[in-house]
């Protein structure tokens, strides 16, 4: 068994990081919430006084971070990974940053002999808890055949994706069209609300044919669909409106940044903007519904 350590153990972390201790492996946890660091301390975990301590102690370092500026802070602050990761470390990035910034942390890694891998994950928080969560990796072909087992236990489809960045722009193809699905299916649902068809009718005819998606058979826009979706449960998140917001203007960016038309990514970003702007920012990312009218606001 390996000892691992993860850094962010909050909504994602602290629901991947149980299933490597059911696996009999060690794990040292660091967070800046003192509630998630006691959550995984009594699934078995040990607390670390900071990334560099497990780094330096450790097989594999994960992190599951927020924002990038979280996740450069863990690699290269006072006490991060960098200050004590050494020849043959092994990191892996499990946040969604941009495809440059995981390059330039796999850089910095390999200055000191070290492997920093991209694996940022898709399936939300339920994915997570039942460890069927979408891993992308990006590095090095070796690297990735040895973190693979240990990526298994969290997820159900764990894929080499390419080089260094490599898994963030999958993650962020992906997550460009959820989001812009998500505000398809809210506006259709509004039409249809709005012209009298009922809810339930329409969204077996648009799960059957070709407007079929993730969005329509997991996290509908409206509530009452299906049963232990977001939208059943008051919005609770899944993957929140402020998250999709994160993914979307990361992926307008790159695409901007190659030169690609983007309209449809950068006209769904700015209803999320707007979301956020309008207080639904924790909610799940299908509360969008609440500004076309598909679903009533709380």
């Amino acid at each position: 068994m390996k000892r691992l350590g993860f850094v962010g153990v909050g909504a994602m972390g602290g629901r991947m990081a149980p299933h490597l201790l059911k696996a009999g492996h060690e794990v040292g946890v660091v967070d800046v919430v003192r509630e998630s660091v006691e959550r995984a301390v009594s699934h078995g975990a040990f607390e670390a006084s900071n990334p560099a301590e497990l780094a330096s102690t450790c097989d594999i370092v994960l992190t599951s971070l927020p924002t990038g500026a979280e996740v450069e802070d863990v690699y290269l602050g006072e006490g991060g990974l960098m200050e004590a990761v050494g020849e043959g470390g092994l990191l892996v990035d499990l946040s969604t940053i941009e495809p440059d910034q995981s390059r330039k942390l796999a850089a910095e890694a390999a200055e000191r002999g070290a492997v920093a891998l991209d694996a940022p994950v898709s399936g939300g928080v339920m994915g997570a808890d039942a460890a069927s969560l979408t891993i992308m990796v990006g590095g090095p072909k070796e690297a990735f055949e040895t973190v693979q087992p240990v990526l298994a236990l969290m997820g159900k489809n764990v894929i080499h994706v390419g080089g260094y960045g490599a898994g963030q722009v999958a993650k962020l193809c992906n997550n460009l069209i959820a989001g812009v699905t998500m505000v398809a299916a809210a506006e259709a649902f509004a039409m249809g609300k709005a012209s009298g068809v009922d809810t339930r009718v329409l969204h077996e005819v648009i799960r059957t044919s070709s407007g079929g998606s993730w969005v329509m058979e997991k996290d509908p826009p409206c509530p009452g669909l299906i049963e232990g979706a977001p939208s059943s449960r008051d919005f609770e998140a899944g993957f929140t409106v402020d998250l999709m917001l994160k993914d979307m203007s990361l992926a307008v960016s790159a695409l901007m940044s190659l030169g690609i038309p983007c309209p449809t990514g950068a006209a769904a970003n700015q209803v999320y903007r707007m979301a956020s702007r309008d207080g639904l920012g924790d909610l799940d990312f299908a509360a969008v519904a609440m500004l076309t009218g598909a679903a009533e606001r709380p």
